[in-house]
């Protein structure tokens, strides 16, 4: 359990694994400036997404075989899939919540299969998750992609809700903050 408030900026270990991650979110970015929207009248939906989501599909089990080590190459067309599935619907256009959970179900075949480890859990939130929503950001803005399952008022906010329940825990066991 993390108790107290955790910046940022804190100090913390980052692992190979780690940083063989955020090349590939910094590759998987790099892809969407490659991908431009096109012209195109819908307000949801821009159709460039499944050419950047096809670019994905056929290079996700290369991209994970880069984050893991030798001896555990034989995992990755099976954790490709939850990386696929972490970016939105190729066919609807959309992303949500499940699909952020897709990605942090990612991370934990990563940690089961070993190439992440207990002491990594910093650095997953706080380089790699983070990493992740800016550019699911930049996936949303770029291709105007609908909430996924949207209940309009009933969320926080329509495509992401981790950051509140991880944010929020920095609360628990707070000396001087409580709920009212």
């Amino acid at each position: 359990m993390l108790c107290g408030l955790i910046s940022l900026s804190l100090s913390y270990g980052v692992c190979q694994t780690v940083e063989k991650l955020l090349e590939l979110l910094y590759t998987l970015d790099r892809w969407i400036n490659e991908t431009p929207p096109v012209d195109q009248p819908s307000r949801f939906g821009n159709q460039a997404f499944r050419i950047w989501y096809t670019k994905l599909d056929k290079n996700a089990e290369a991209l994970v075989a880069s984050v893991l080590s030798a001896d555990k190459q034989a995992a990755a067309p099976e954790v490709a899939v939850y990386l696929k599935e972490s970016v939105g619907n190729q066919t609807r256009i959309d992303y949500g919540t499940g699909h952020e959970e897709a990605f942090t179900e990612f991370l934990c075949c990563l940690c089961k299969v070993g190439a992440l480890e207990v002491e990594d859990r910093l650095a997953m939130v706080f380089k790699v998750f983070d990493r992740y929503l800016q550019v699911m950001r930049k996936l949303q803005k770029t291709y105007r992609m609908e909430p996924a399952g949207s209940q309009g008022v009933w969320g926080l906010d329509d495509f992401q809700f981790l950051p509140f329940i991880w944010g929020s825990s920095q609360f628990i066991d707070h000396p001087t903050l409580e709920p009212h």
